[in-house]
């Protein structure tokens, strides 16, 4: 259950940063821009998870953070996309 609730609420935050990269269209990254083109709800549903999954088997057993925990995966999100 644990890991549920870590996971659970890195993706709350993937999902946050996915959407504020959304309210400035003129600077999107390209992956997302390419997402959101494909004009599916479930693409962007994928992404979240997907980029969710690759935070949590890169940073699992992470305890320090320094740059702070959403800023890192703010960082990771900002390299992946």
């Amino acid at each position: 259950m644990k890991y549920f609730r870590e996971w659970a609420h890195t993706h709350y935050e993937v999902v946050c940063i996915l959407e504020r990269l959304q309210q400035d269209p003129d600077n999107l990254p390209r992956v997302l821009e390419e997402v959101l083109n494909e004009e599916r709800v479930s693409a962007i549903y994928d992404l979240s998870i997907n980029l969710t999954n690759q935070f949590m088997d890169l940073y699992n057993n992470a305890e320090y953070w320094q740059d702070g925990w959403i800023e890192t995966i703010e960082s990771f999100i900002n390299k992946q996309l």
